[in-house]
């Protein structure tokens, strides 16, 4: 889809002075990118949610295994409490699995982006934010700054 949104921005008026993502649409910081206008990565989940989806690929490359084969010895990421892996969604269990990987590739680029806001408040997660802002989840690349921006709720089913 990137080539209707950049046919898209290109004809908006007023122009796109930025673009901002959600994790399904990563692709979208090539458009960016093409445009030459900063991206924001909009992440609805929780800070800590955010730490532990960005260190999984290094868990996983140092326990070398599927985290559904280590059985329940808790698992420990920066910035979140230990947690046994029975935890994690029934994909982040098998390695080889096709939308595990996707979810991945999708968050190993959030480094492209301007930045990252998280739908949280700061003494909700301060945790879980100062492992996001301190690099201790982007391992070996730059941390974009992280911005709270919440907490954004529903209203329980009610219209707007």
């Amino acid at each position: 889809m990137n080539a209707p949104l950049s046919e898209y921005l290109r004809s908006s008026v007023p122009a796109a002075h930025s673009l901002v993502f959600d994790m399904f649409c990563a692709c979208a910081l090539d458009v960016a990118a093409e445009l030459r206008v900063p991206a924001y990565s909009f992440q609805c989940r929780a800070a800590s949610h955010l730490a532990v989806i960005l260190h999984l690929p290094q868990m996983q490359a140092r326990i070398n295994a599927s985290f559904g084969e280590i059985g329940n010895k808790p698992l420990s990421l920066p910035g979140v409490p230990s947690f046994k892996p029975s935890d994690l969604p029934r994909e982040a269990l098998d390695r080889d699995d096709e939308m595990y990987k996707w979810v991945l590739r999708a968050f190993e680029r959030l480094p492209e982006s301007r930045g990252i806001l998280v739908n949280t408040f700061e003494w909700l997660e301060t945790k879980a934010l100062r492992a996001l802002r301190n690099g201790a989840c982007f391992v070996g690349r730059p941390t974009p700054p992280v911005c709270c921006v919440g907490p954004l709720v529903s209203r329980g089913g009610e219209r707007y």
